[in-house]
């Protein structure tokens, strides 16, 4: 009897409070993708943690690394490529391994479609959206800041506990 190939399906958000729909939404779809194949499958999970911060502070991707580097990994499944990171060195050595390890990895958002790192159209894309991706993610988060901070300023309360000492009247801390 031979053994069943596996789909590793990575799933991964960016902030805690989209774990319940989108790692679930990610997970589902690649579990029916995995059925659709005739495949195992194996779900690994970094939940909200964000594509911009080092790849060492996810433990199952690192765990996933590992085994793509032990050559037990031959089918990857993520909802987008953006999910492994958005670093653009990050994403040098990862599609390094993947062309190394002669990896399909398939793009829920693309149709399930193969990305080939070897393929240097497709590369190109992924490299241009990658850049502009990190780059949207880091003005959205500065004009983030800046609103709260300008929200401060004005005396407004943003949410979370009242400072002591203060009391919320309306929008305003007095």
């Amino acid at each position: 009897m031979s053994k069943k190939e596996v789909l590793h399906i990575y799933v991964r958000c960016s902030t805690e409070q989209q774990i319940d729909n989108s790692i679930k939404r990610q997970t589902e779809m690649g579990i029916k993708f995995s059925k659709e194949l005739g495949m195992d499958y194996k779900v690994w999970s970094d939940g909200g943690l964000s594509g911009l911060k080092s790849m060492e502070t996810r433990d199952q991707w690192m765990e996933l690394k590992w085994e793509i580097e032990m050559g037990n990994v031959k089918h990857l499944w993520i909802e987008d490529y953006t999910r492994i990171t958005r670093n653009f060195e990050d994403g040098v050595m990862i599609d390094k391994m993947i062309i190394e390890g002669d990896i399909n990895v398939y793009e829920g958002l693309m149709s399930n479609q193969i990305y080939s790192p070897s393929d240097n159209n497709q590369r190109l894309i992924k490299v241009m959206m990658n850049l502009i991706g990190s780059d949207q993610k880091k003005n959205e988060i500065k004009k983030s800041i800046q609103g709260k901070i300008r929200k401060i300023e004005q005396g407004l309360h943003i949410r979370g506990m009242i400072s002591y000492g203060y009391k919320k009247e309306g929008d305003y801390l007095v």
